[in-house]
């Protein structure tokens, strides 16, 4: 087993490793002998064949029926998502009608096999034909509101604890275990993180009082999420949040030990994961938590990162003596995460691009967490049957492990485990407003055409398919190629990474700020070196000024430390505002780069055409005057200048006047690649930006601007703003 410091390690390992040398490392993991395959394959066959005669549960048939990847099923998906929200009726109505005419819920109807879903049919049918007549609009309000508001009761086990706790009561639910989710994302204020952890205070006594004494293990428990306790939960805030969230935390845990029931801390976006392990480190290092078997942790097996943190979490129950639940879940934010990771450029994505790998891992996880009896008890969240024979087939009897499903989900196929295997229920709890994001990203998920439960659900295929796990899929293109062939996305650092943190900040502390040159050039010079440069420069192949500008890109994005440290001192942005101006000044270039060569090579496959008609098509048009705001310094900025400059324009360009530093930079980049002075000239406000305006004027067509005289001194002028220092 690694100690704490070498599962860390081997975590940040995985986070930056290649996605298809990490499915390596799985396959040669899941490497199972062929006997026992085929025993998990027969046990899953059974639990499908026992599950399709259940029948599908109401979500299932719904989902069914009204695909998500359909226009009527999206349009519900808006229904569900934004009704509840809207506050007054007028508004409603359109919002109704609009959603009504983007379906076409005649072609459902009769097709189900669920009475309610045929129902729901009609009605959808019922209300596309009346949505039009003022006397429906009301009775047709309240009837969607209360449709969604069933949805939303499908999912959720009630608004209050105490419904809650009533309802798990219930015959049809008395046989499982709970574990009690208090609906809401992360806090954005300190007064929301005060308000979300006094409700986990009372959920903990209320559940407490229900449990009867049943214990940690075969009694009820809650979850918690740490981005409700505190409203900096990020890794930039990381010694914030260990001062002011650990507190809080241990509280709770102590509290939850006090009643002895279970408390388990949800996984969340991929980018907090390091921080959390850093929070429960420190929770553990508390002490006082020997005797107690409720404290446990979620782990996303879609993360690369997955194997790495069973592990970690085998090492921590050890170091600190104190035994952790596990509860393996395949995770619920896949799409934020992949698109998170592109809009960042990151150089990997955190999670499993394909199902089957998820999948693999899943299993790889499961066998792993089997492998620490004593130091972690598993609780394997999933609604996959080949994942719950293989947990059944490798468990051999034991008893130190439970299965749990998402209220309102996969009841199917827990009709056939549930009485043999021990099973919770993972059950929200709140209001109809903060389901929401609850509720869409169940509905994405399970709505999915490659959700398991979807596809249980559709009689047309085959179970020996369902059981079938592929993982030969097609990886998605890494985030820096999403655009491959045109253009590279800029690339940014993972700044959830404490040591790429570290290196920045030490790089930034070393580095000096240049100091602003005492002039850049009077204007009217400015002015006429431009307009005598723009027949030679115009004249320049396309391609030539592209690569200037691959160029720029490429020494910007290679060497970026300058230009973050005037993004935080002059321009005042935070580490990730920075980085995202830096990296959309990158695109930029890249961008008109791109565009340039696409445009020149278009043009020169046209037909002949006029002189008079070539040169509109071909030509820059002259000098351009680039006026940037002060909060955007640098893309906006170097995006004017690179749009003119390939194009075969002369550039003039003035920065605002909170923001000089920044604009000398991205001129002596562009100088440094080879792009000349005379073409790109630049100059702080003050009188003579007033003398820029008034000297280039819009001028019609492409024809070139005449020299400038000299100014008229009458202009009016006004001071010049202070330059900020940076320091």
């Amino acid at each position: 087993m690694p100690d704490l410091r070498e599962a860390r390690t081997h975590i940040r390992v995985l986070r930056h490793m290649d996605e298809g040398e990490c499915l390596e490392r799985l396959r040669r993991a899941g490497d199972w002998p062929r006997k026992q395959r085929q025993a998990i394959k027969d046990r899953a066959l059974d639990l499908i064949a026992q599950a399709r005669r259940q029948g599908p549960g109401p979500v299932e048939a719904f989902l069914l029926e009204y695909g998500l990847s359909s226009a009527d099923g999206r349009a519900l998906m808006a229904l569900a998502e934004a009704l509840p929200r809207i506050p007054d009726a007028a508004t409603k109505d359109a919002f109704i009608a609009a959603k009504l005419d983007q379906g076409h819920w005649e072609q459902h109807r009769g097709h189900s096999p669920s009475r309610l879903v045929n129902l729901s049919t009609m009605a959808l049918t019922l209300a596309g034909r009346m949505h039009g007549a003022s006397l429906a609009q009301a009775p047709l309000r309240a009837v969607l509101d209360h449709a969604v508001r069933y949805l939303g009761d499908i999912f959720v086990m009630g608004e209050t604890m105490e419904q809650a706790l009533d309802r798990s009561c219930r015959s049809d639910l008395a046989h499982y275990r709970h574990s009690f989710d208090m609906l809401g994302e992360e806090a954005r204020t300190a007064d929301q993180a005060e308000s979300y952890y006094q409700s986990y205070l009372d959920a903990i006594t209320q559940v407490g009082r229900h449990a009867a004494g049943r214990g940690a293990v075969a009694g009820p428990g809650i979850s918690v999420k740490l981005s409700a306790l505190h409203p900096r939960y990020t890794p930039l805030q990381r010694e914030w949040v260990l001062a002011e969230l650990v507190p809080r935390l241990t509280a709770l845990c102590r509290a939850a030990a006090d009643v002895n029931v279970g408390l388990t801390i949800d996984a969340e976006e991929a980018e907090r994961l390091e921080l959390s392990l850093d929070v429960i480190e420190a929770l553990l290092a508390q002490g006082g938590f020997q005797g107690w078997q409720g404290l446990g942790l979620a782990v996303q097996a879609y993360q690369k990162r997955a194997v790495g943190v069973v592990d970690w979490a085998a090492a921590a129950a050890k170091a600190f003596d104190t035994p952790l639940v596990v509860r393996l879940v395949k995770g619920a934010y896949w799409d934020g995460e992949i698109k998170r990771a592109q809009e960042r450029g990151h150089a990997s994505y955190p999670v499993f691009t394909t199902k089957g790998a998820t999948d693999l891992s899943y299993l790889c996880c499961v066998q792993r967490l089997l492998d620490w009896p004593g130091l972690i008890r598993p609780a394997f969240a999933t609604h996959n049957a080949t994942s719950m024979a293989a947990v059944i087939q490798w468990a051999d009897g034991r008893q130190d492990w439970e299965f749990q499903r998402l209220h309102g989900m996969g009841s199917a196929v827990y009709a056939a485990v549930s009485r043999t295997c021990p099973c919770r229920v993972y059950a929200p709890v709140g209001r109809t407003r903060e389901l929401l994001p609850y509720l869409v990203r169940r509905l994405l998920e399970n709505g999915a055409n490659t959700s398991f439960i979807h596809a249980l659900a559709d009689q047309r295929i085959a179970a020996e398919d369902l059981v079938n796990n592929v993982v030969d899929e097609k990886p998605l293109r890494s985030p820096p190629r999403i655009f491959h062939p045109h253009w590279s996305l800029a690339q940014g650092p993972d700044l959830s990474d404490g040591e790429t943190l570290s290196s920045f900040c030490q790089a930034l502390t070393d580095l000096s700020c240049p100091e602003l040159e005492a002039g850049q050039g009077d204007v009217d010079s400015l002015v006429n070196d431009a307009v005598d440069s723009f027949p030679a420069w115009n004249g320049r192949p396309a391609q030539d000024r592209a690569a200037l500008l691959d160029k720029a890109a490429d020494q910007l994005e290679q060497k970026p430390e300058l230009f973050l440290k005037l993004a935080q001192e002059e321009a005042g942005k935070t580490w990730s505002d920075a980085w995202g101006e830096i990296r959309e000044a990158v695109d930029f270039l890249r961008y008109y780069a791109a565009e340039a060569r696409r445009l020149f090579d278009r043009s020169t496959s046209l037909p002949a055409v006029s002189g008079e008609e070539n040169r509109l098509r071909l030509q820059g048009r002259g000098v351009f005057v680039c006026l940037s705001p002060w909060n955007f310094p640098l893309s906006i900025f170097l995006g004017q200048v690179a749009a003119a400059l390939a194009a075969g324009n002369c550039v003039v360009a003035k920065p605002a006047p909170q923001t000089p530093l920044m604009a000398q930079a991205a001129m002596a980049l562009l100088y440094g690649v080879g792009v000349p002075r005379s073409v790109a000239g630049w100059v702080v406000g003050g009188p003579r930006s007033a003398r820029l305006w008034w000297r280039i004027r819009p001028f019609p067509g492409w024809r070139l601007p005449v020299r400038m005289p000299r100014p008229d001194r009458s202009i009016p002028s006004w001071p010049p703003n202070p330059v900020p220092s940076c320091r």
